[in-house]
């Protein structure tokens, strides 16, 4: 490659990291749920998979493997709906096919996605006691792991 080209690349990386360096990590802490404004006004279907283990913290082994597949459904009014919630025990995190156990409680629950109560019991008086641990996790990271269908 020429010289220039190589000059070229450099400034161009260089004045993109000046420039997303004005922007500070603050104004993003700083938005609240209630002033997010979606710009989707679609209905979108998620495809959502969320694996974990659990392991005894003394010595490292592991009880088991579980893993959570359900359908995130945004609607048009800023809300989501769950549906078709499994939970099932898998053998380790490279299993991709698992059929789980069907979780009726989970099916229609649904909030506001800028909802700031998700952290009181009230907020899933719909999903039974036992299962509202793994509710709060679902809400908690919904945005993150979805992928479109």
């Amino acid at each position: 490659m020429r010289p220039s080209a190589y000059l070229f690349i450099a400034t161009l990386l260089t004045t993109e990291t000046i420039h997303c360096q004005q922007t500070t990590i603050d104004q993003f802490i700083q938005i609240k749920p209630s002033e997010i404004i979606t710009g989707n006004k679609e209905i979108g279907k998620y495809d959502v998979t969320l694996k974990w283990q659990n392991i005894d913290p003394i010595n490292g082994a592991k009880f088991n493997c579980n893993a959570v597949n359900a359908s995130y459904i945004t609607l048009p009014n800023d809300s989501v709906v769950w549906n078709n919630v499994t939970l099932a025990q898998i053998s380790d995190f490279q299993q991709t096919l698992f059929s789980g156990t069907l979780l009726p409680s989970f099916n229609g629950f649904s909030y506001k996605i800028n909802a700031t109560n998700f952290l009181e019991d009230q907020f899933y008086h719909s999903i039974s006691p036992e299962q509202r641990d793994l509710a709060k996790w679902l809400v908690s990271v919904n945005s993150s792991c979805a992928r479109r269908i």
